[in-house]
């Protein structure tokens, strides 16, 4: 619940809050993700977000079958992935941010979702806006490109 503004993201790509693997890799199409080699059972649940750093999206999982190989998310990514991708995903319970707050405060640019992030430059989102807020409520996971420049951050869950 505490709001820490101490935390540092240096030189990676990666989430806010941050991704984790998990076993085999996945492919797209439309808004179906399936696995190869995974443990959808035992590793992703509805409510936890896929993540595609090479397109910088991330997308909420809505379902999950019952053979645990196939996955619906909410929307397609904007290219399907058609060469296997590791599986990376935030954890629902990760995502839970009701605000995310985020400074550029290394001496270059960044991205966030794949725009430049400026030098000092600071952005709050909160989970009461409409536009930063996914159907589940809460703040939708950042993709973060901190290579070559450090993001200081803040999570107020």
């Amino acid at each position: 619940m505490d709001k820490n503004p101490y935390n540092i993201l240096n030189g990676s790509k990666d989430t806010l809050p941050l991704s984790s693997t998990k076993t085999g890799t996945i492919t797209s199409l439309g808004n179906t993700i399936s696995g190869s080699g995974t443990d959808f059972g035992a590793e992703i649940k509805k409510g936890d977000f896929v993540v595609d750093l090479t397109q910088n999206e991330v997308r909420l999982i809505v379902d999950v079958s019952d053979t645990a190989e196939f996955a619906q998310i909410d929307r397609a990514f904007s290219t399907d992935i058609t060469v296997a991708i590791n599986l990376v995903i935030v954890d629902e319970d990760d995502a839970a941010m009701r605000e995310l707050s985020i400074l550029n405060s290394g001496a270059s640019p960044g991205e966030v979702d794949g725009k430049v992030f400026a030098v000092n430059e600071v952005t709050t989102w909160n989970a009461n806006d409409a536009d930063a807020r996914g159907q589940h409520g809460f703040i939708i996971p950042k993709v973060v490109d901190t290579t070559g420049t450090t993001f200081s951050y803040s999570i107020l869950r």
